[in-house]
């Protein structure tokens, strides 16, 4: 959530529209009404975030997820939601106080199958290893981190204008 509402200030600072699935913890919600509320305001992207884990405590670095290309549900907003994922994790890999770990395509999660809007999944680290946990739960580190996230984000908006 921490991460969610910097990231947006930060985008609403370079002028964008950030519309929030939630902005506080007590909200239940599927990622099938989250998709809706992208696609009902025909966001431009639709951007979900996220900390990963894993049984193995040593497991670490930042991930994006985005729809796969041979999904029936996704193939629509494959291109576009490939082109936003892909300038995220470039802006991404010049912070040298992140391991990258690359873009993984996913034909399996809800929130991609329902949205009509392209689409990026950004995994931020592991909160099952202790030193990225801390990490995540640093304003400053995140700050740097969703600070080249928005980057990304802004980069993709200027190639679809």
């Amino acid at each position: 959530m921490e991460a969610s509402l910097i990231l947006g200030e930060l985008l609403e600072k370079r002028g964008v529209k950030v519309i929030y699935t939630r902005t506080t913890h007590d909200v239940d919600m599927s990622n099938k009404e989250r998709a809706e509320i992208a696609n009902q305001n025909q966001a431009d992207l639709f951007v979900r975030i996220h900390a990963d884990g894993s049984t193995n405590r040593n497991v670490n670095g930042l991930s994006i997820l985005t729809p796969s290309e041979n999904d029936k549900f996704t193939k629509a907003i494959f291109q576009d939601s490939l082109q936003a994922s892909q300038l995220i994790l470039n802006e991404t890999q010049k912070n040298p106080a992140v391991k990258v770990n690359g873009i993984s395509y996913r034909g399996d999660l809800s929130g991609f199958n329902w949205s009509q809007v392209p689409s990026t999944l950004i995994e931020m680290g592991f909160m099952s290893n202790p030193t990225e946990d801390k990490n995540l739960s640093d304003t400053g580190y995140l700050t740097n981190l969703l600070t080249n996230i928005a980057d990304g984000i802004m980069l993709y908006s200027r190639v679809k204008q």
